[in-house]
């Protein structure tokens, strides 16, 4: 019982995680590149426009997850379809040039944490769906937890903008076999696999 609870936990802690990591590097990497762009002392105000903006689309997702309650498990495996997508949306996209960040704030920033989470809504929707309240609860205080280190990293990267320029470089590489990681986690955990 004990050690079926045990992994239970480190389960959905790794699954949270996993997911958390994958949806969130185009957001970090965003954020990243606005505070490179704005003076230090508005980057705390940034951070809390992001983290505002993460928490409220964990509710989205929460909620959207709350809907799916009513589709059967083996249906919501179908949204294993939204990271397969954005996997091919960004490799087909890999020859584009980078875009510049324009100074940015609170509410651009916000507004901006969202329009990045597409993925993220349709990933976490179908999560929080197969884990059920209790695992849904792990997940959100794995995000939240996993947001406040991202951010911390982010200040500080942002302070390093050879760093921000490697790291857009090197996230295509990332960002694709994890979203494709994602889209497997999601049919096993919706019982496909």
């Amino acid at each position: 019982m004990y050690c079926d609870a045990v992994h239970w936990l480190w389960l959905n802690l790794a699954v949270g995680a996993g997911a958390f990591v994958t949806t969130m590097i185009d957001n970090f990497i965003a954020l990243a590149a606005q505070l490179t762009v704005t003076p230090v002392e508005r980057h705390r105000h940034l951070a809390y426009a992001h983290f505002g903006a993460l928490m409220s689309i964990v509710a989205l997702s929460l909620l959207v997850g709350g809907v799916l309650n009513a589709v059967p498990l083996r249906v919501v495996g179908l949204l294993a379809l939204a990271p397969l997508g954005y996997a091919w949306s960004k490799w087909s996209r890999r020859h584009q040039p980078d875009i510049e960040h324009p100074r940015r704030g609170m509410v651009t920033t916000a507004l901006v944490t969202v329009a990045l989470s597409g993925d993220n809504i349709a990933v976490w929707s179908a999560l929080f769906r197969s884990a059920g309240v209790t695992g849904g609860i792990v997940h959100v205080l794995t995000y939240g937890a996993l947001d406040v280190i991202g951010l911390g990293v982010t200040l500080f990267v942002a302070r390093h903008p050879a760093i921000v320029k490697t790291a857009s470089r090197v996230s295509l590489a990332v960002e694709i076999p994890l979203y494709l990681a994602l889209s497997i986690v999601i049919l096993w955990q919706c019982h496909w696999l």
